[in-house]
């Protein structure tokens, strides 16, 4: 029902502004991530409508403007979406140049020029913060490595290897990127059997997530045992039974009272 529902809004948009509006492929990219195997959308129309968005930012910023990336990534992921299974599909291989036609509508090679266009600024600052930017090296990497895993492994392993040691040495999200790519290495790596390539991949993952901040601060120890949080918590509760007791008395006491007064005006009564 709910995935009718967004459906039916959508189509309803549509039909108000027009398909090919950046709210309206939004809309649907949101709709595709969330019921993929539902997806039912003409495949040339939001093709064209994405290659729309694209000229008429590529005219109006650089092709390496944060607008024109945003539609990029997000061209990217839905036509990744409407591939189907990444297991089964079966990717072109790698060229100079796979942003040209006449394939350029494929998900690898889309994903290869959402990566040529960000990893450069990625690497310049080394994926200090998870911008537009550093979402396009995140998605293609993603893309990549899944679409080439089967039919170019090593390729595949670059291309993660790359990523991670630029978004290490960024921010949380990035470093939590590097961990989540180092893992997969590690985890390709077991299941073919290399074992010392997997023990070095998991000394790296292991060490990125040992640089990334806590979560929550380190807590003092008090001097008789126990910890300040704890006594704080305690505190707390001990606080709020005895809240508690006070304003269950007082609603009896005031129940009593109240009982005790119509009593008597029922008896003044008779």
């Amino acid at each position: 029902m709910i995935e009718l529902g967004h459906r039916a809004s959508i189509d309803q948009l549509s039909s108000l502004i027009g398909s090919g509006q950046a709210l309206v492929l939004n809309m649907k990219l949101s709709h595709a991530k969330n019921w993929r195997k539902k997806v039912q959308f003409q495949r040339n129309m939001i093709v064209q409508h994405y290659r729309d968005l694209i000229l008429a930012s590529e005219s109006s910023h650089e092709a390496n403007a944060e607008e024109t990336i945003l539609i990029l990534h997000d061209y990217t992921f839905m036509v990744y979406l409407l591939a189907g299974d990444p297991g089964k599909y079966k990717p072109e291989e790698p060229t100079d140049k796979p942003w040209e036609p006449p394939s350029s509508d494929r998900p690898e090679h889309l994903a290869a020029r959402l990566r040529e266009q960000t990893k450069a600024k990625c690497k310049e600052f080394m994926g200090t913060n998870s911008g537009i930017s550093t979402r396009g090296l995140i998605l293609s990497t993603d893309i990549l490595s899944l679409i080439y895993e089967q039919s170019n492994f090593k390729l595949s392993c670059d291309i993660l290897d790359d990523a991670v040691e630029i978004l290490r040495y960024g921010d949380p999200v990035c470093q939590t990127w590097a961990a989540t790519f180092s893992k997969r290495l590690k985890v390709w790596f077991n299941t073919r059997k290399y074992s010392e390539r997997s023990k070095k991949e998991s000394n790296r993952m292991v060490a990125i997530r040992k640089s990334m901040p806590k979560l929550l601060p380190r807590i003092e120890k008090c001097e008789k045992g126990g910890t300040k949080r704890v006594d704080l918590l305690r505190k707390r509760r001990l606080d709020a039974k005895k809240a508690f007791s006070d304003t269950l008395n007082s609603t009896l006491t005031g129940n009593i009272e109240a009982k005790t007064a119509a009593d008597i005006f029922n008896l003044e009564q008779e």
